[in-house]
């Protein structure tokens, strides 16, 4: 039986103990049956949009098992797009995460 994993987060920096490297989520799921995953970046769901994706997109491109999904959200609408043109076509990003939480408890409004 093949299992993907399809939430799994890679680079949350402002709380260590949530995320793994790519080393390190690749052997944890390895161990657990699963063959594949897609992760996402933890940074970028709380506003940190360029730094957690591409952090997310080189841990990725050093794992066979690991695939991604871009954080993306209108509040960021200019790196949004940016990280779209640039990652989007490539085989190791599989789809994208508009995050409708992005920003909330640091005086962000959602709803604008």
């Amino acid at each position: 039986m093949t299992l993907i994993d399809v939430h799994t987060h890679v680079g949350q920096f402002a709380s260590s103990r949530q995320s793994a490297d790519g080393a390190c989520l690749s052997t944890m799921l390895r161990q657990a049956g699963i063959t594949q995953a897609i992760a996402f970046s933890a940074e970028a769901c709380y506003g940190g949009i360029d730094l957690g994706n591409r952090h997310t997109f080189r841990e990725v491109l050093n794992h066979a098992m690991l695939k991604m999904l871009l954080v993306l959200h209108p509040h960021h609408y200019e790196s949004s797009v940016e990280l779209l043109k640039e990652f989007a076509d490539n085989p190791k990003v599989v789809g994208v995460k508009l995050h409708p939480h992005l920003g909330v408890g640091l005086g962000i409004d959602p709803a604008h």
